[in-house]
């Protein structure tokens, strides 16, 4: 029997292991639901954890009770676990308030490895913590790992052992397959690079890309090129986020920001007779729409834009646009028209109102330039924060070249910065 505590170190219900366990029982049973307990609202372990959270700023999710005890016992004071299920909201929302990091460590057999899986997805949905995952080795638990090799190696491979859910996903992935064979290597690219997809950042899309290129053997270039086809054709396929809702209008607008009215209502939307609220660019957003406006209606811009490989936009949905159009031209369509039809919905809103903007037809060399060191100047903050994420995973991966590379990639932006200034 293990006594369940609010936050205050208050005990409010029980919750026993099942001695006799019948088919489809779980294997704990808890005290009915109360005023007092709710299991959504409840984490075992965290009246005793939360000073520990706090000082840390991070926490370890375990997936039992004993687990919790175990590490404890081990002097790892912040781990929590959940009351049998998956870890809710109002449980993200408590561990929120201490910590900025969640590190998940479930047992490292089978199940318990699907059942990370399944946490690591729900909690890259619900929450802005950063996550961080710890398998243990040869399908130990934590209370199994502390009773063989002892406290202090547990604690040692919690601190080295954590690598980021994408790691761990390439990794779970490559489980069960020969990548000496073509078709589970072919199988596994496919899958890895659809985990990749998503991703935002460059420096991390490189590190990724580059453990997927050792796995497999196929080149980074070959799989750059496969990536980005890719990302175009899920972006054809699937629909994204309202357009306007993706931007971060709680910035404070720079003092020569636009004033623009919101995205036009999609034809046929419901919602297209609501009063829109007008939105206000920051200076960096409105350089990127101008820059689209000038590559979709020149050439020989757009070009230009293709032959600088270090050029990307700022926010998703102008590289988005940016890579649909190169695609869209590359199957021999040219007409704004055929373009609407060929991208997703809720983009089709931004594409007009980028295409409305009141610029000169002849969109000079000096304004591309404009745009183009306003894009710039935003960039190197995005890239040194990417840049920091990649090295602090480079770090954990053990890559000691792309380590040396990205701490020179800090420094170098650092200076950047600084001149910028």
């Amino acid at each position: 029997m293990f006594p369940i505590r609010n936050a205050q170190g208050e005990v409010i219900a029980f919750s026993g292991r099942v001695l006799v366990k019948q088919p489809d029982q779980p294997k704990y049973l808890n005290s009915p639901e109360t005023v007092i307990f709710n299991k959504r609202k409840v984490l075992f372990n965290y009246d005793l954890a939360k000073t520990a959270i706090h000082q840390e700023r991070k926490v370890y999710l375990f997936e039992g009770f004993m687990d919790v005890i175990a590490a404890y016992s081990a002097g790892v004071s912040n781990g929590v676990a959940s009351m049998g299920t998956s870890l809710t909201t109002e449980q993200l929302g408590i561990l929120g308030q201490q910590a900025r990091e969640l590190i998940v460590c479930y047992d490292g057999d089978r199940p318990g490895i699907e059942a990370m899986k399944r946490a690591i997805t729900m909690l890259q949905q619900n929450t802005k913590l950063e996550l961080s995952v710890v398998v243990l080795p040869s399908g130990a638990d934590p209370d199994e790992y502390v009773r063989q090799y002892g406290a202090e190696q547990f604690k040692t491979t919690l601190q080295n052992g954590a690598e980021t859910p994408i790691a761990f996903e390439l990794r779970y992935l490559k489980q069960g397959l020969n990548l000496d064979n073509e078709k589970d290597q072919l199988d596994y690219v496919q899958q890895a690079l659809s985990v990749v997809a998503p991703i935002d950042s460059p420096l991390e899309i490189e590190i990724y890309l580059k453990q997927i290129e050792a796995d497999s053997g196929i080149t980074l270039d070959t799989l750059k090129r496969q990536l980005q086809t890719l990302r175009v054709k899920r972006a054809t396929q699937q629909p994204l986020a309202p357009a306007s809702s993706q931007y971060d209008y709680d910035m404070p607008p720079e003092p020569d920001d636009a004033f623009v009215g919101g995205p036009p209502p999609i034809i046929g939307d419901p919602r297209a007779t609501a009063t829109r609220q007008p939105q206000r660019l920051t200076r960096v957003e409105h350089a990127e729409q101008e820059v689209l406006h000038m590559l979709m209606a020149n050439d020989d811009m757009r070009l230009q834009l293709e032959n600088n490989a270090d050029f990307s936009f700022v926010h998703t949905p102008y590289q988005l646009i940016y890579e649909l159009w190169r695609a869209f031209l590359a199957e021999g369509k040219s007409t704004l028209a055929d373009f609407m039809g060929y991208i997703p919905d809720d983009l089709q809103a931004l594409v007009v109102q980028i295409d409305a903007l009141d610029l000169p037809e002849e969109a000079s060399q000096e304004a591309l330039n404009d745009c183009l060191f306003v894009i710039a100047q935003n960039n190197v903050e995005e890239q040194l924060r990417e840049a920091k994420i990649a090295l602090k995973e480079a770090t954990k991966l053990g890559n000691a070249s792309e380590e040396t590379r990205l701490t020179l990639e800090v420094i170098r932006l650092v200076s950047q910065k600084k001149l910028g200034n």
